[in-house]
């Protein structure tokens, strides 16, 4: 008895794993902006301004932090919902815990 109700359970879980792999979305469907250290970081460094330009090419989550002013979190949100269709996922790292980093002590 408890071989059968072992195998349905597994066999429940294997269902259950591949319905959900069938919704997994590719990187090529998630959307997301260029970050905007890119631009500065091309002129500060400009030997690494091709292997940036590669970058800028591949989705990149944009990070969301108590760093950013209000106009630059604004700005990061109206550009991503400007340049991304309904179809496809936003990329956002929310990043705002206290004491975080080695600045905490």
């Amino acid at each position: 008895m408890f071989l059968g109700s072992s195998s349905r359970l597994i066999a429940a879980a294997t269902g259950l794993a591949l319905a959900m792999a069938s919704n997994i979305v590719s990187a090529e469907e998630l959307c997301s902006i260029v970050p905007t250290s890119y631009t500065q970081a091309k002129t500060d460094h400009p030997n690494l301004a091709k292997a940036l330009e590669a970058l800028e090419q591949h989705a990149i989550a944009s990070w969301f932090t108590d760093r950013m002013t209000t106009d630059e979190r604004s700005t990061m949100l109206s550009n991503m919902l400007n340049q991304c269709s309904e179809d496809t996922r936003l990329s956002i790292v929310v990043y705002g815990i206290p004491n975080k980093d080695c600045d905490a002590g």
